[in-house]
């Protein structure tokens, strides 16, 4: 007999502060194993389970890789590395990005849910856009529990309110009621059946439970993953629109539309830079010719400079203001550019 004793937690910006809040409200009796996921940088610290230690009666630590799953334990995902929860020990995997975060809600959620079923609770805290809604939606479908926080206290609603509209959500609350109801499920008995258990045994291979290439079931789309350059094939779960590749990376609708506009800055911000040395050559090459008495030479290339100048200006614009100047005529446009780079103001110079 089993109880709902795995508790797997996620959130984004404004959760580790709810997380301290709740775990200093676990006693130390209490029985489940946790598993936290926070976005956090790849090039990050790695402190939160420091600081979740200090704040809990629990243990709160990161785990290695294949290490065993104790009752009344915590363990938080490290930086760039996701956590997967296969039956009796946990995986780092350090698969490809989804939603574009590593370690992300959806690979934690998941494996958990293939390897407990209805031994699964998931929790979704505050954080930007909607990682975790397809994992939640998978521990519904496993026969799992799915809690999150109020989205009226959440420092940034998004992943609770996204979890809502796409999953049946057994409980809304605020951070400081989810621990009575996590003791409550953690006590209360589950029969294991024959399938559940036949489903852990099968599932314990860590490529099955990574789950992170499964299989393409719908029609290619026209869109480019952001991270890799494959195609994506557009997948459907209930009215959630989800992207993957052929490599792994998996999109929600909303974090594609963020990788693409992460794509579309990067784009403009190399174009400003090779505008920029175009113009600062050409005027480098002007001066020279000028020297050799080759006016018309040097007349051409302080031309081509000057339309360099004012295509980097326009972008430049774009990128500071996030809009076109009202005065942008177009790239063949007379209009001086109002912002030059430092490299362009040396080369006039010399």
């Amino acid at each position: 007999m089993a109880g709902r004793d795995i508790v797997t937690i996620a959130g984004s910006v404004g959760s580790a502060e709810e997380l301290s809040k709740l775990l200093r409200q676990l006693p130390e009796s209490f029985s489940g194993a946790m598993f936290v996921v926070v976005h956090t940088s790849p090039e990050g610290p790695g402190l939160l389970a420091e600081i979740l230690d200090h704040a809990s009666q629990l243990p709160v630590h990161n785990p290695k890789h294949g290490e065993p799953i104790k009752p009344g334990h915590i363990y938080v995902a490290k930086p760039n590395h996701h956590l997967l929860v296969l039956p009796g020990h946990v995986e780092l995997g350090t698969g490809p990005r989804e939603n574009g975060f590593r370690p992300a809600a959806d690979p934690l959620f998941r494996t958990a849910a293939r390897s407990y079923g209805p031994r699964v609770v998931g929790i979704v805290l505050s954080g930007g856009m909607d990682d975790g809604t397809l994992g939640l939606k998978a521990i519904k479908q496993h026969g799992g529990i799915a809690i999150v926080q109020d989205p009226k206290e959440a420092f940034d609603p998004s992943m609770p309110e996204s979890a809502m509209r796409n999953v049946n959500i057994d409980h809304v609350l605020p951070v400081k009621d989810m621990p009575a109801v996590l003791l409550r499920l953690v006590r209360s008995s589950l029969k294991e059946t024959n399938g559940m258990k036949r489903r852990q045994k099968r599932q314990g291979d860590p490529a099955m439970a990574a789950d992170l290439s499964t299989s393409l079931e719908g029609p290619p789309s026209s869109f480019i993953c952001p991270e890799c350059g494959g195609g994506l094939w557009e997948l459907k779960s209930g009215h959630l629109l989800h992207y993957r590749c052929h490599v792994g990376h998996a999109y929600t609708a909303k974090a594609l539309l963020s990788g693409q506009d992460g794509a579309v800055e990067e784009a403009l911000w190399t174009a400003l830079r090779t505008l920029e040395e175009s113009a600062a050559l050409r005027l480098r090459l002007a001066g020279d010719a000028r020297i050799r008495k080759q006016n018309h030479l040097a007349t051409s290339y302080e031309h081509r400079a000057k339309q360099m100048e004012d295509r980097a200006g326009v972008i430049r614009e774009v990128l500071l203001h996030r809009e076109l100047p009202k005065d942008f005529k177009g790239y063949g446009s007379s209009r001086p550019s109002k912002v030059l780079s430092r490299r362009t103001r040396m080369a006039k110079k010399s």
